[in-house]
């Protein structure tokens, strides 16, 4: 049995096997260079290889229909700005901040409060079952983030879930970066009044700034 595939699924698969041999970065230059002199299959290109990243990034903030409408209002804006961004080798940063507007337009707009869903990939992937039981684990990460404000919240899906610096969440969200840093440390500090005793040291890892 033959497995047909369809052109955009043979992109992806192609994009996800560049960006692990570290050619990615060179591609999506060219890319954005081409996109910026009017080139819409360029910019096609970068859309399939982000596209998956901002509906995660989406959905862990906007239920329903309205996902899909913030999607594409950020791909539209994103495509109308691009003359003007030369930040090469931070394209994904740039476009989740230009996301991360919409939501807030959205939740202006809709008077819905900032709220981060909870979901098995928010936790910290360094969390094995090996270490710790599962039902225990996942009790005590619930209370701990429902514990958890709306900036709390932002900022641990953003470093953890979706791989983030510091530097860049703060950039995203308009915050200064040495506040930030306070509210990222501070944030661990709870967690281990909370969480089993053994979390501590899956919650010291390096910061990247």
């Amino acid at each position: 049995m033959h497995l047909v595939l369809s052109r955009k699924s043979v992109v992806a698969v192609f994009a996800s096997i560049f960006a692990s041999l570290g050619f990615l970065g060179k591609r999506e230059d060219r890319l954005i260079a081409a996109a910026q002199k009017g080139d819409s299959e360029a910019f096609e290109s970068l859309q399939t290889l982000h596209s998956a990243t901002l509906r995660r990034f989406i959905a862990r903030r906007v239920t329903g229909p309205d996902r899909e409408d913030i999607f594409q209002e950020t791909w539209l804006s994103a495509w109308e700005k691009l003359s003007v961004f030369d930040d090469r080798g931070k394209f994904r940063a740039w476009l989740l901040t230009i996301g991360f507007r919409r939501i807030q337009d959205y939740r202006r707009r809709e008077h819905v409060r900032p709220r981060i869903y909870f979901s098995a990939d928010t936790q910290n992937p360094a969390y094995s079952e090996s270490d710790f039981q599962r039902i225990e684990l996942q009790s005590a990460l619930q209370g701990f983030w429902d514990s958890c404000t709306s900036d709390q919240q932002e900022i641990l899906t953003m470093y953890y879930s979706e791989g983030l610096t510091l530097a860049e969440i703060a950039n995203i969200t308009g915050r200064n970066l040495n506040t930030l840093k306070y509210q990222f440390y501070k944030v661990h500090d709870e967690a281990l009044k909370m969480l089993p005793s053994e979390v501590e040291t899956m919650l010291s890892r390096e910061v990247m700034a």
